[in-house]
């Protein structure tokens, strides 16, 4: 095991993650309950990191454990790229669906929040209010343009950020962890992705005066992102590219922080929302079924215009 490459990379990613994230959030650069446009931007930003400790990390540690060279970022393939789309769509989709069936949420329809957030707006901007007709119409509208413009931002933006993310802990990380086992290693690498994010989850509830909830609900984000780094391992295990893994976890990143905020703005825990109980049990069920993500790969011979996913056999060290 390379551990000096390892401790490196912790030592790196955590220091500068935890002195960023606490330090702006001290600042008051980050809010996380309403973030305006440069604070989202910062957010993302930060997700970057990692890739820059892997960067450092690789000069210090054995690079011959690198699982890099294993995957391929670019070209997309065309039909496991819509299936993995509509696919972690349709999974957010139906976390809201079942809990509307079950009775734990209901569908704010007339998008009351946003509606009343674009009225305040107005008012501040000394503009006149919506019409009658234009109020009418207006929550259909937002409701479908804000699907669609939340599946390509997380298809597209999301997905770069994604990509640096599973760079680091796909890339560095875990095939360094693999002679512990490839079971130990994926709960520890999910696990540890997970834990960077701490300054900012606690930063999170202390502005929402969430005190009493920080305990119940990291054991349910924790785990949600041993989950979420589990599915991109098995979408690089199935077809050794990294594009199709970011663009899933991407998609899914695009949904949570989406129109469905809005459309459902009260949240039931534990069994609601992005880390809820079912979003964990449909998370479950990817991670143990790939196939519903990328689809089955017979389908993806290559052909001239690239549209296939062609996996290259690595040796176990380099599997993730």
């Amino acid at each position: 095991m390379d551990k000096k490459g390892i401790t490196v990379f912790i030592l790196i990613t955590f220091g500068a993650g935890y002195a960023l994230q606490a330090g702006l959030g001290w600042l008051g650069l980050i809010h996380l309950s309403e973030p305006n446009i440069f604070q989202r931007i910062l957010l993302l930003a930060l997700l970057f990191i990692p890739a820059l400790g892997y960067l450092i990390a690789r000069n210090f540690g054995d690079n011959n454990v690198d699982a890099r060279g294993a995957y391929r970022f670019w070209p997309l393939p065309k039909r496991p790229l819509a299936q993995t789309i509509i696919t972690m769509t349709v999974t957010y989709g139906l976390v809201h669906v079942l809990l509307a069936l079950s009775g734990l949420q209901q569908p704010q329809w007339r998008m009351g929040t946003l509606m009343n957030n674009i009225n305040a707006t107005l008012v501040e901007l000394q503009q006149p209010p919506m019409s009658e007709t234009v109020a009418s119409i207006a929550p259909g509208f937002l409701l479908v343009s804000g699907l669609l413009l939340s599946i390509v931002l997380g298809a597209t933006l999301y997905a770069v950020v994604a990509l640096s993310m599973i760079y680091a802990w796909h890339g560095y990380l875990l095939p360094r962890l693999m002679p512990l086992g490839k079971t130990q290693a994926y709960l520890l690498t999910g696990l540890i992705a997970g834990l960077w994010f701490l300054p900012l989850f606690v930063l999170y509830h202390l502005e929402g005066n969430q005190y009493g909830a920080i305990l119940p609900t990291l054991v349910q984000f924790l785990a949600a992102a041993i989950l979420l780094g589990a599915l991109a391992g098995a979408i690089l295990q199935r077809t050794k590219h990294m594009g199709l893994a970011a663009v899933a976890l991407g998609v899914y990143l695009g949904q949570a922080m989406g129109i469905w905020t809005y459309l459902y703005p009260v949240v039931n825990p534990p069994w609601s929302g992005p880390t809820g109980l079912v979003a964990l049990a449909l998370l479950g069920v990817l991670v143990c079924r790939p196939v519903l993500v990328t689809g089955p790969l017979d389908m993806d011979k290559p052909s001239a215009d690239d549209d296939a996913v062609t996996p290259t056999p690595v040796s176990q060290e380099e599997s993730a």
